[in-house]
């Protein structure tokens, strides 16, 4: 390997080639979930439940919260955010 071809690699493999990365990535995945929440496939889970009860997609998204908050107590910063 010729050192061109070293500093092209590692210029790939910089912190901020890296962030530019993820953040693309990211953007993609929230345009995603907002295409999705746009225009959902599944309508009876967003449908709220018979008797006046909450949509299953709200039941899901309140239980993941919930045990993230349960989780996020357990870690030794105490932070709430960024647990996984």
């Amino acid at each position: 390997m010729d050192a061109a071809a070293g500093q092209q690699q590692e210029a790939q493999l910089s912190l901020a080639a890296v962030r530019d990365a993820l953040v693309r990535e990211e953007d993609s995945v929230v345009f995603a979930l907002i295409e999705r929440a746009r225009h959902p496939r599944n309508a009876p889970a967003y449908a709220p439940a018979t008797g006046g009860g909450r949509s299953l997609v709200e039941f899901f998204v309140r239980e993941a919260e919930a045990l993230q908050s349960k989780a996020s107590l357990l870690l030794p910063s105490g932070s709430a955010f960024n647990l996984f």
